[in-house]
């Protein structure tokens, strides 16, 4: 399993550091599932299989409508 780096998170779905926030911070933006951040020590990293599952489910969701 590989942990991504915020700046390696918005290079793979392609929103701001500012919109990552509003994803797994705001409630207003829960809907959206964004997967959550784990901290180990003092860096905030994301899962790279569970980012990788969101967008997945974003393309399905598209598929879908």
């Amino acid at each position: 399993m590989r942990l991504l780096t915020k700046k390696e998170v918005c290079a793979k779905v392609g929103f701001s550091r500012a919109h990552v926030d509003r994803l797994t911070n705001d409630p207003a933006y829960a809907h959206y599932g964004f997967p959550k951040p784990t901290r180990i020590g003092v860096k905030v990293l994301w899962s790279e299989a569970e980012i990788d599952e969101w967008i997945v489910e974003q393309l399905a969701r598209r598929e879908a409508s």
